[in-house]
């Protein structure tokens, strides 16, 4: 049988300016190429609602692509000198129980610059610490 991937994620993107706001919008409703066929797909769904100074951008049905996301978040933070962090984890899912199919990770922003781990390189580091050896 058939098994369906996803990756889901929910956090806000935070901005102080309306300039702020319109390059996040503009960047993340831009879209991403896909390389397969040329078409477009959003970064992730996205939701802004007037006055509360944060975009939602989640993915809820595993389409989103999150290294998008972080460069959006890392070229907003350096463009407009944001000092506040940023920070998001997320879920690998997966429809079916299938070995190796479910993680997880989290990414640190802070201007502009990515700290990355996901559960499977933590594994990873946790085994051969404890164990002195690669998995």
């Amino acid at each position: 049988m058939m098994a369906d991937y996803y990756t889901m994620f929910s956090t806000t993107i935070s901005y102080q300016t309306e300039d702020q706001r319109d390059w996040l919008l503009d960047k993340l409703g831009s879209g991403v190429i896909d390389d397969n066929d040329g078409e477009s797909y959003p970064v992730c769904d996205i939701v802004d609602e007037p006055g509360d100074q944060a975009i939602w951008v989640y993915e809820n049905e595993g389409g989103g692509d999150l290294d998008a996301l972080f460069d959006i978040v890392a070229e907003f933070q350096k463009l407009f000198s944001i000092e506040t962090p940023w920070h998001i984890s997320w879920a690998s899912t997966c429809s079916k129980p299938r070995l190796e199919a479910f993680s997880g990770g989290a990414v640190f922003i802070h201007k502009g610059e990515l700290a990355y781990m996901s559960t499977d390189s933590w594994i990873a580091q946790k085994y051969k610490k404890e164990n002195d050896v690669q998995l």
